[in-house]
């Protein structure tokens, strides 16, 4: 079953999903949309399952897409302190720095950097995503995390 943290890939572009939402009778899986922007296609495999973006909200990089089944994620709004950003390749520590109703920022161990392919990984705190990671500065690193409140507000949940 298709679950947050799960790889997805467009093109030659690869990402990460941040969130499935449950919507109607089948659910939108949250993603980066600068992925789509750097392949120049709207479709995207995922778990073996291949569909197209739905929504492109790409002045908050947020790209949504529909599947049939997926694993709901739970949503809870971001806290200063400790979280991390899982996906596939594994689990990073972090510890959110800055809150808004939208962008937060992380700030990530230096020898642990998240690298290709981890954009739109979902950013953990107790078990509940709040948030989506969006970039990273390897200069200072920092992250950006865009928060779930906008995740799920764009997506009409």
């Amino acid at each position: 079953m298709l679950q947050c943290g799960d790889a997805l890939s467009s093109g030659r572009q690869r990402g990460t999903v941040a969130a499935f939402l449950s919507a109607g009778n089948g659910y939108l899986g949250v993603t980066a949309a600068h992925i789509f922007q750097y392949s120049g296609s709207d479709l995207l495999e995922v778990g073996g399952v291949k569909t197209r973006v739905s929504s492109l909200r790409r002045e908050y990089d947020l790209a949504y897409f529909r599947v049939p089944q997926a694993k709901a994620t739970l949503l809870c709004p971001p806290e200063f302190g400790e979280a991390e950003v899982s996906s596939r390749l594994g689990i990073r520590r972090c510890r959110v720095s800055d809150i808004s109703w939208s962008l937060c920022m992380i700030v990530l161990s230096p020898g642990d950097m998240p690298g290709p392919g981890e954009s739109g990984a979902p950013v953990v705190q107790g078990g509940r995503v709040v948030g989506m990671l969006s970039s990273i500065n390897l200069n200072t690193c920092k992250g950006t995390m865009i928060s779930s409140e906008l995740m799920a507000r764009e997506a009409g949940a």
